[in-house]
This record gives C-alpha cells, structure tokens and sequence, in this order.
C-alpha cells in the first residue's frame, strides 16, 4: 500500500451581511431632596438618564439632551409621600 499526500487549497470567497441591530434603551430616574417624608412644592428634584445598549452593534458618542423639559412648571396641587411608594 502506498500512501501519497495531497495538498488542498481553497481559494473561494464569501460575501456574508450580518444583520445589524442599532437600539438604546433610556431609563429616567428622578431624586429628590426633600426636608421631610413626603414630595412638595419646593424640593429639588434630580434627573438620571441611564442609556442601555439593547442592539448588536457598538455605539459610541451617544448623548442624551431633554428638549421639552424645562424644570419648571406650574404649581402641583397635591404631594406625594414617600411610603406610598417604597
């Protein structure tokens, strides 16, 4: 029995498009500042914005700008406890 060795080469090319999937997910968080154990007029209030990348792609120089907030508002006629809400 003889054995002979074969050189295999493959010189194909293949064009593959992957399917690119570009999504954030914002969360909004608010704290507040407050004297006592309920919300009212007065306390200030903090934003967070967190921003998650849900998609498959990287992105980069992301920024987060509120246009329709202002900060201020008109007068709220009722508060809000702290206890209803922890």
């Amino acid at each position: 029995m003889i054995l002979t060795m074969w050189e295999v080469s493959d010189n194909d090319s293949e064009t593959i498009t992957a399917i690119t999937d570009a999504r954030i997910a914002i969360i909004k968080t608010a704290t507040v500042d407050s004297e006592d154990d309920c919300y009212d007029t007065g306390d200030e209030v903090t934003y967070t914005f967190t921003v998650y990348n849900t998609g498959n792609v990287t992105l980069e120089n992301v920024n987060v700008s509120e246009f329709h907030f202002t900060g201020s508002g008109t007068h709220v006629s009722y508060y809000i406890c702290k206890q209803q809400h922890e």
